[in-house]
């Protein structure tokens, strides 16, 4: 399977947001990462991501 534009700014957010990682987040970063968390704990996300085929 190969992303579409959305889904590959959906990851690359997913991936800024884990690198960034706030010490002290503002209300909007929270709300970004327990979204982030809650797909992190979904199985079907979690398969989805998994059989994605990345290229450079």
């Amino acid at each position: 399977m190969e992303p579409g534009l959305e889904i590959t700014d959906l990851v690359l957010g997913m991936m800024r947001t884990v690198i960034k990682n706030p010490m002290e987040p503002t209300n909007r970063e929270n709300k970004k990462i327990e979204l982030l968390m809650e797909f992190l704990n979904d199985d079907r996300f979690l398969n989805f991501i998994k059989g994605v085929r990345y290229f450079e």
